[in-house]
């Protein structure tokens, strides 16, 4: 939907877009057929997890592209020394940057939301406000679906260093500074000599969402094609 911003066709789901849409797709259709009878409730209650991490997904992926695509437009080394409409379109970047890695752990904690009500983890009595990592912690105690866990683990374990990143960035940004304004260690980029607002590691950025972005793809492939074959 967004390229329409570029000048560009919509997108053709392909790769591990169409993979995990796909499997959403046709877990919600299972899930559909068993509303009847004493698991009508929750079947519906499925449909609309299911239906809800495929959407938030592919909102995270137009993010994710939308802020590829305004990187590419900048060029320059300091905010101040910017034209009008570089200046624009680092603002866009940043923009989409930000509400990517801000849907990166939304979208896992819908994921984690999904697994704990089908798989009845009941990760809220651990903690009240539980996120993704609280439900693998759960599965991991209480040994539910090893199969299940050990793969998304060894996907946390393959991106633990973006992830980590992102955190950092996506705690600041909701709870304390702007993210522009830091290092990669949380601390303030202005020096006291200069006054200038550097521009962001763009190429890192990038990367480092990239990872969170395959990260949560992997995850949800996993979780619904696992979900699948549970029937």
């Amino acid at each position: 939907m967004l390229r329409t911003m570029f000048g560009e066709p919509g997108r053709t789901d392909e790769g591990r877009v169409r993979d995990v849409l796909t499997l959403a797709e046709e877990l919600a259709e299972r899930y559909r057929q068993r509303r009847s009878g004493e698991l009508a409730m929750e079947a519906q209650r499925l449909v609309a997890w299911t239906k809800s991490i495929a959407s938030s997904f592919d909102e995270l992926e137009q993010s994710v592209y939308c802020a590829a695509k305004y990187a590419e437009r900048v060029r320059t080394a300091y905010v101040e020394e910017m034209g009008p409409e570089e200046r624009a379109d680092y603002r866009r970047h940043l923009y989409f940057y930000k509400n990517g890695f801000i849907r990166v752990f939304s979208v896992l904690d819908k994921l984690g939301s999904f697994l704990n009500d089908g798989f009845s983890l009941r990760a809220e009595q651990v903690k009240a406000r539980y996120s993704y990592f609280t439900v693998l912690r759960c599965m991991r105690e209480t040994r539910a679906h090893p199969e299940l866990l050990d793969r998304l683990d060894d996907v946390k374990r393959r991106y633990r260093e973006q992830v980590q990143d992102l955190r950092l960035m996506r705690n600041h940004e909701v709870h304390a500074i702007n993210t522009e304004l830091l290092d990669e260690d949380g601390r303030l980029r202005l020096r006291p000599r200069d006054r200038r607002q550097p521009v962001e590691d763009l190429r890192q950025n990038m990367e480092t969402l990239q990872g969170g972005f395959a990260m949560v793809g992997e995850s949800l492939h996993a979780a619904l094609a696992y979900c699948i074959r549970q029937g």
